[in-house]
């Protein structure tokens, strides 16, 4: 399945015709409905640790939060959840690479960095990674204890994902980000939303060559 962007990038499907995209951004925008009032004041370390602290139940983040969350409060027991989803229906996962490592061409000792490459990569090392950072190994018996993500791991092992190797622009991510702000802070409407998407859209058209060439390149990897 192709993301949203890459859609758009393509001309198949603009961004502000995307009934499931519009979907979403309608469920996430109704959340927050029930969430702390001006959380754009709470910075991202507050909010970490004021939900390790057990001061709120649900807190909008990714995977990349866990580690800092635990290491907080050890005792924690919590469970990340794939949002939006639908009733009676999977919901999406989408992955990103997370890192990538390289050897330079110039490299004057390659046996020296296959041999740091080999460790980096093994099994130990990747299964101490995973359970720090809460991120997910494509090395194979490299995973750790995961088990908060259990739905997430789930649908990765049946590759049951989205892989998502699109680069967005500096211009186009601060037209979304304002964009969404704008709609977090108002009292937004069908046309509001519909706006912001045809505003988005026109952002990722403007700089289509870019991005279609950050896909290629992730395909590539």
């Amino acid at each position: 399945m192709r993301c949203h962007i890459q859609m758009a990038a393509k001309g198949i499907e603009p961004l502000w015709k995307n009934e499931e995209l519009k979907e979403s951004l309608e469920k996430y925008l109704d959340l927050r409905r029930f969430g702390q009032t001006a959380s754009w004041e709470t910075s991202y370390d507050e909010a970490l640790s004021r939900f390790a602290k057990g001061e709120a139940y649900v807190f909008l983040q990714g995977n990349w939060a866990y580690s800092a969350i635990k290491k907080q409060n050890p005792d924690i027991r919590i469970a990340f959840i794939p949002f939006p989803s639908e009733e009676e229906k999977d919901p999406n996962i989408v992955v990103k690479l997370d890192a990538s490592i390289g050897i330079s061409s110039s490299c004057k000792y390659l046996q020296q960095a296959y041999t740091f490459l080999n460790y980096l990569l093994s099994e130990e090392v990747m299964q101490y990674y995973t359970e720090n950072t809460g991120s997910y190994s494509c090395i194979k018996g490299g995973n750790g204890d995961i088990s908060f993500a259990k739905r997430f791991v789930d649908k990765i092992e049946k590759k049951e994902f989205i892989f998502e190797t699109v680069s967005i622009p500096e211009s186009g991510r601060n037209v979304r980000d304002q964009g969404l702000f704008q709609l977090v802070i108002s009292q937004y409407d069908d046309r509001m939303i519909q706006d912001f998407l045809m505003e988005f859209n026109e952002a990722i058209e403007m700089r289509k060559d870019e991005i279609l060439e950050s896909i290629d390149r992730g395909n590539m990897k």
